[in-house]
């Protein structure tokens, strides 16, 4: 048992709560930062664009090389592989990220526009264009 000290009440030998407070988001920060130095270093924002966006690349470029000829990635008809795939490309489309990934890519824009046009696409109430994208580029430096 704790014994007071003159002049000190009991719980004055602990640190308040808001010492504690400090002391655990300290450590939490420190040890936040700890692992942080442990992964690896990516040096610029656009190099981070570019590893990030690197296996969403190579699965454009098989959506690509699949629609030739094909009005829809499974054939002719609209398929739940298509639906996977509207909202990838319309989540690129909300950060402003779509247009430079399907410029070298005609069948892949031919098959978006597509998808737009359907009426489903509209009735879904997916978002592709927006003030995300435009909030996104202004705040962020890589997009």
């Amino acid at each position: 048992m704790v014994t007071a000290q003159p002049g000190k009440s009991e719980n004055e030998h602990y640190p308040s709560k808001k010492k504690m407070l400090r002391i655990v988001i300290w450590y939490h920060f420190w040890e936040i930062s700890a692992k942080v130095k442990k992964l690896p270093e990516i040096n610029t924002p656009l190099k981070a664009k570019e590893e990030s966006l690197g296996p969403i690349q190579e699965v454009l470029d098989q959506l690509e090389q699949r629609l030739t000829g094909n009005d829809f990635i499974c054939g002719p008809d609209y398929s739940l592989a298509d639906c996977l795939y509207t909202c990838l490309l319309a989540r690129l489309s909300m950060i402003d990220l779509l247009k430079d990934q399907i410029a070298n890519r005609p069948n892949l824009a031919t098959w978006w526009g597509k998808v737009q046009m359907r009426p489903s696409f509209k009735s879904a109430g997916i978002v592709a264009q927006g003030i995300m994208g435009t909030m996104a580029k202004k705040f962020c430096t890589i997009l």
